[in-house]
């Protein structure tokens, strides 16, 4: 059979606005059809791109005949109706890969299930064969080689699937991990897996998106809480999503599962940590002191003598003793070893759960403490006499 395309100007121009939507580059059609390969839950895709050809082949299942029925009616035929709602239909279940290859390109084969379909010159046939091999192979003939920055987009697009991608021969894909991590916790459930961790650098939280290993979403974001995460979400999600939702949404329930985990591992691993790595964490340990018990007994202040020295629980036994927190804002040997040194921001802290927070001078004896100072002073003495 065969059909002229007939397509009215304004049906022409929401085909161009959705590719455009789409399409972020002159080569990242590569990726949506490689997208629309996996959803075919191929065991391999082979990738060919030469001077005048891109060839894609997967072996898993035969191309939707549901597909193939919508890009018939949207490209042939003079029923405009019909064909607007055949496109809707399109890039709600199947997207629109295949048919903005077709309208961007001088000729597309696709071949499958025992049967082609050629799209070429403003017209759209589709032919019976004796060729049933699994899967599809579509063959997009073109007029400029574009093989570096096809690779360059699948690196970073596409580098991450489980299912092997062979590109002119060579295998792209490579394990999704995280790098550069204080502590990192990974997660596998039904609907995906993911890992996340507390990066040594950043300072923005950031979040990678990813559907069957297909990088699909990126953002950066402030913490509510002050502690810097990084992570991936790789979505199992099999369905097409026009727009992500079920992915993101899953996503951002790993995003609060994961990070609950990794605050009680940071927090039962904080005193084994090396100083660099304590430092890195002890902001989000002191922002979550109030609310999380398990940060009570990490060892987030430091003495006048060493760092990272005592816990909330130490800070508490001073203000039972001295009915407020005695602490100095330097180190110093002029003040016992059990006299926190803290930062203001530690003050302001404490200040705000409710524990009153005396400075005392580290000034020599000769000039005089005033106020509560000199009494803290006269108590420490004391305490120093006893012991």
């Amino acid at each position: 059979m065969a059909d002229r395309f007939v397509l009215s100007i304004d049906l022409e121009a929401e085909l161009q606005k959705i590719a455009q939507r789409q399409h972020l580059n002159n080569v990242h059609y590569l990726v949506q059809l490689t997208r629309h390969a996996l959803r075919h839950d191929p065991g391999v895709i082979h990738i060919e791109s030469t001077r005048r050809h891109l060839t894609i082949t997967q072996d898993g299942t035969p191309f939707y005949d549901s597909e193939l029925a919508l890009l018939h009616v949207i490209t042939g035929g003079d029923d405009f109706l019909r064909r607007q709602e055949a496109l809707g239909i399109l890039e709600q279940e199947h997207g629109i890969a295949i048919l903005s290859a077709i309208l961007s390109f001088p000729k597309v084969v696709v071949a499958s299930g025992g049967w082609i379909m050629v799209a070429s010159g403003g017209r759209f046939r589709v032919e019976a064969t004796s060729n049933k091999a699994p899967g599809y192979r579509i063959v997009i003939h073109r007029c400029a080689p574009r093989r570096r920055v096809e690779r360059k987009e699948l690196d970073f697009f596409c580098a991450g699937c489980a299912v092997p991608i062979h590109y002119n021969g060579g295998q792209i894909n490579r394990p999704m991990a995280l790098r550069g991590q204080v502590l990192a916790a990974a997660l596998c459930r039904e609907d995906g897996n993911g890992e996340l961790g507390i990066p040594f650098k950043a300072e923005l939280s950031a979040m990678s998106y990813f559907k069957r290993g297909v990088r699909f979403g990126f953002r950066r974001f402030l913490d509510p809480h002050g502690i810097t995460l990084e992570g991936y979400w790789d979505s199992s999600h099999r369905a097409f999503e026009p727009r992500y939702e079920q992915s993101i949404g899953a996503g951002e329930e790993f995003l609060h599962e994961a990070k609950e985990g990794l605050c009680r591992e940071a927090a039962s691993q904080f005193a084994a940590l090396d100083v660099k790595a304590k430092e890195r964490v002890r902001r989000a340990g002191l922002r979550l002191l109030s609310h999380r018990p398990e940060w009570r007994d990490a060892p987030l202040f430091d003495s006048v003598w060493r760092a990272f020295s005592f816990s909330m629980a130490h800070l508490e036994n001073l203000e039972r003793q001295f009915g407020v927190i005695p602490c100095s804002l330097r180190s110093s040997r002029r003040l016992p070893s059990w006299v926190p040194r803290l930062s203001s921001e530690q003050i302001h802290v404490l200040r705000d759960m409710g524990h009153p927070v005396a400075l005392l001078s580290v000034t020599p004896p000769r000039l005089r403490w005033r106020g509560l100072a000199a009494r803290l002073r006269r108590l420490v003495t004391a305490t120093d006499e006893r012991s």
